[in-house]
C-alpha cells in the first residue's frame, strides 16, 4: 500500500484552449480541493478553472491524502504538455517533505528536500562532496554541482492563463 501525504500543486504558464477539457477531467479524477478544508474542486469549463486561481495567478490544487505526496497522473500530463508547476508535499514516516519544480522546456522535474515549511535543505552527503571538491581545488566541478542542486537558478513559475481560442 502506498503512503499518503498532504500535497499542494501550483500550476502556471499558458494552457492551450484545446486542453481545458482534458485538464478539467484530470483534476476531477484526482479528488482535489482549492484549500485545506474545502469541498472537492470539480472544474468543467475555462471559467471553472479560473475560480481555482490564487492571488498570484496560479492554479492551486491541494490534496490531504495524495499517494506518495504526489499528483502523479496530473504531473505526468503537465510535463507531457510542457506546462510548468511546483509541488510541495508533507513528510510522512516513509519520506521527507519535498518540493518538485517543472518548467516548460525541461525534460524532467527537479526535486529538493524541505524542512516542511518550504525551506530547502541539502543532504550532508552533498555538502561533504562540495567540500571535498573545493579542498581539491576543483572549483568548476563544485560550482557545476552547486548550480544543479540550487533552487535560486529556477525561473519563477509564470501565472496560469488559458490561451485565447483561435
Amino acid at each position: 500500500m502506498r503512503d499518503t501525504a498532504g500535497a499542494r500543486l501550483l500550476i502556471g504558464g499558458t494552457l492551450p484552449a484545446r486542453l481545458v477539457s482534458p485538464l478539467c477531467s484530470l483534476i476531477r479524477t484526482n479528488t482535489v480541493t482549492r484549500d485545506h478544508d474545502g469541498a472537492a474542486y470539480t472544474p468543467h469549463t475555462r471559467e471553472d478553472l479560473c475560480t481555482g486561481l490564487d492571488a498570484d495567478g496560479y492554479l492551486v490544487l491541494r490534496r490531504v491524502d495524495a499517494p506518495d505526496g504526489e499528483f502523479l497522473e496530473l504531473e505526468t500530463w503537465l510535463r507531457k504538455q510542457r506546462i510548468g508547476y511546483s509541488r510541495w508535499n508533507d513528510a510522512t514516516e516513509e519520506f521527507s517533505a519535498s518540493v518538485s519544480h517543472f518548467r516548460a522546456g525541461w525534460r524532467r522535474p527537479r526535486h529538493f528536500y524541505t524542512d516542511g515549511l518550504e525551506q530547502v535543505y541539502h543532504p550532508e552527503t552533498l555538502l561533504r562532496r562540495l567540500r571535498s571538491l573545493l579542498l581539491a581545488g576543483q572549483t568548476s566541478q563544485a560550482l557545476r554541482l552547486l548550480n544543479t542542486t540550487s533552487t535560486d537558478r529556477i525561473a519563477p513559475l509564470p501565472p496560469f492563463r488559458i490561451a485565447s481560442r483561435r
